[in-house]
């Protein structure tokens, strides 16, 4: 008892010591408060916290809401949501349009319209085919009205035609599958457009003019645009092979412009000289002019049969002494021309330009002479109904004297003429089989070019013998 006794007293003396005590109550007091203010802010960072976790669910609950009314109204109004889809789709469409656009105006391109060309231009009548891409000139006889061509009009006019050369690659345009052909008028003529898919636009325009004034409408300035439409480096060269028909009737197939026959095949790399070559015969004559003008410069100019210049290779294999005839193709003439190559990058391009001019009769186009500034050389007249000369010897006396008359050519032509038969038949059985070597058809042909040659010794029953023989050997090779 006595110790629980002592015990209570010491617990309140020292609770009485405490109290007096004022550091105590100080110290106590400011415990507290660091209790408060930790309390404080403890509640205030986690009040925080709160406010944002509510502001992002709130947020969250706005983006959920629109996402909700979009597909609520996408659901309710599907047209609008098409409408605005195909809105993107054209917009992206008319900027690829837009592109080609710029591209065709560059190239000169313009779409086919399914329409082929028909068209008289004065004194000259230009055919364009829309799909296949070939061409063909004539010279329009208003008098007897018709037309007389100047190129090839066999297998819908494509024995005339360009050829591109891109990189290694050899594309004959207007007979090509893969390239896509256009034409179209224009202010002077006509256009013709090849489109080989990422890696060229050929354009050949063909342009109207008059070379003299005293003549309509009667020449072509023609010119031919490349343009490099791949994403690449290249080379690239064009040529143009013209089946020419005039001077296969006539005794020589081309004149050079110095109007001398050219006897056989011959390639040119130089045109210093021969600046023009015609094809004519009496209904009608063509120059094609490659010097003068805006004329650019060429590689090689080829006149030779038309066998030997529509080849897959760029440049043909030409024989010098061969006349315009070969064991397949017989008297049948053309000319081909071939420029030099380009190195084009993406969207460059390069032009070539050659003229042809055309005359009806047996006048001489006159469009040389108006490209290159000559003054064409005027035909001597001469009186042929005169046969008598009045030669004054004396005043008062004149000696008549009569113009002599060929009479002994005359009597010499007629025995040679009256001695050939009228049809000389050939029997194919009689062909042996020495006569359809090449080597003995090419002395034929070049036996037939002798005789067709020589003015003073003409034998023309030899001459007629010898075609007959040729007909037999084609006819049996044909049958063979």
């Amino acid at each position: 008892m006595k110790i629980s006794r002592v015990i209570r007293f010491c617990v309140i003396t020292a609770l009485v010591f405490c109290l007096a005590n004022p550091s105590y109550s100080a110290s106590k007091k400011k415990s507290a408060k660091v209790s408060e203010n930790k309390e404080a802010a403890e509640v205030t960072e986690v009040e925080a916290e709160a406010e944002t976790i509510v502001e992002n669910e709130t947020e969250a609950a706005v983006e959920n809401n629109d996402e909700t009314e979009a597909v609520t109204e996408a659901e309710e109004n599907p047209a609008e949501e098409k409408k605005e889809t195909k809105k993107k789709k054209k917009s992206k469409k008319k900027t690829e349009k837009d592109l080609q656009k710029e591209k065709n105006n560059f190239s000169g391109w313009i779409e086919p319209k399914g329409r082929s060309i028909d068209e008289v231009y004065g004194s000259i009548k230009l055919r364009v085919r829309n799909k296949i891409g070939s061409f063909n000139v004539a010279i329009v006889d208003e008098e007897a009205k018709k037309t007389i061509p100047v190129l090839s009009t066999s297998d819908e006019y494509t024995t005339s035609g360009f050829y591109l050369k891109a990189g290694k690659k050899l594309i004959e345009l207007n007979k090509d599958s893969s390239v896509r052909k256009s034409s179209w008028k224009t202010d002077t003529g006509a256009a013709v457009g090849y489109r080989i898919e990422n890696l060229a636009d050929v354009i050949v325009y063909f342009d109207t003019f008059r070379s003299s004034e005293d003549f309509d409408v009667d020449s072509l300035k023609i010119t031919v645009k490349v343009t490099n439409m791949s994403k690449k480096k290249d080379y690239y060269a064009v040529k143009v092979l013209l089946d020419t028909i005039l001077g296969e009737t006539d005794r020589h197939h081309f004149y050079d412009c110095n109007n001398n026959p050219v006897k056989n095949e011959v390639a040119f790399r130089e045109l210093e000289e021969n600046k023009w070559f015609t094809s004519k015969n009496s209904s009608g004559s063509l120059q094609i002019i490659l010097e003068g003008g805006e004329c650019t410069k060429t590689d090689l100019v080829a006149l030779a049969n038309y066998s030997t210049l529509a080849v897959k290779n760029w440049e043909p294999d030409l024989l010098s002494y061969r006349a315009f005839d070969t064991v397949m193709s017989y008297n049948n003439s053309a000319v081909g021309i071939t420029w030099p190559r380009h190195r084009l990058g993406p969207d460059e391009q390069f032009t070539e330009v050659f003229y042809l001019s055309t005359a009806l009769g047996e006048r001489e186009p006159s469009g040389a002479a108006f490209i290159l500034g000559i003054e064409p050389e005027k035909p001597e007249t001469t009186d042929t109904k005169e046969t008598t000369e009045a030669v004054q010897t004396e005043p008062d006396q004149t000696v008549e004297v009569k113009a002599e008359e060929p009479q002994k050519e005359e009597v010499k032509q007629e025995e040679q003429t009256s001695n050939i038969p009228p049809y000389v038949p050939f029997d194919v059985k009689t062909i042996t089989a020495q006569q359809l070597s090449p080597e003995y058809i090419q002395k034929l042909l070049n036996r037939i070019a002798a005789l067709e040659e020589s003015d003073e010794s003409l034998d023309r029953e030899e001459l007629i013998l010898l075609n007959a023989e040729l007909d037999a050997i084609l006819e049996a090779l044909r049958l063979q």
